[in-house]
């Protein structure tokens, strides 16, 4: 048998070593502390540059009309074929531009949007919504059109027709 040799001792402490402690905690003022500290002015400050002044607020006038508004606009100023056909979406758009009445902010397309919101107004309101579909991507006023009255006739012009008429 042959004898082993011993492994090398490396002198190690007998407990390890402690962690660094951690930095003091700062200390939190109370409310106390808080409180004073807001109902203190706070330092004017000493940059030359000056407040913006307040938005000025739009008159009721100025007031711009919504897209659906502009759009409902529109559709009950149609008469005739156009208006139980009714419009495409694009040509609301351009309408709605040629009037002055509404013009896109810049978006990439303000037809999509329009029809989008025009389908939700009709799913959500049902029969009291302001349009209605006239058929696939087109939309017409909702509004009944103006009730047509009938011109009182003349018996007399009646008579002479049936007479015109039996008469052959």
């Amino acid at each position: 048998m042959s004898k082993a040799k011993p492994a090398p001792v490396v002198d190690q402490p007998a407990t390890p070593t402690p962690r660094p402690r951690r930095k003091a905690r700062v200390e939190v003022p109370t409310t106390k502390q808080r409180q004073a500290t807001r109902t203190t002015p706070a330092p004017a400050s000493k940059s030359t540059r000056e407040a913006k002044p307040a938005p000025r607020a739009r008159a009721a006038a100025e007031k711009r009309l919504s897209a659906l508004d502009a759009a409902a606009q529109v559709l009950a100023g149609l008469s005739g074929k156009v208006a139980t056909d009714g419009l495409s979406a694009a040509d609301l758009i351009e309408r709605m531009a040629t009037s002055k009445l509404w013009i896109s902010p810049g978006g990439k397309t303000p037809s999509a949007t329009l029809s989008a919101a025009m389908a939700r107004e009709i799913a959500v309101k049902g029969p009291a919504s302001r349009f209605r579909k006239a058929g696939p991507g087109r939309f017409a006023s909702n509004t009944a059109p103006a009730a047509r009255t009938a011109k009182p006739r003349d018996p007399a012009k009646r008579s002479a027709a049936v007479k015109t008429e039996s008469g052959r």
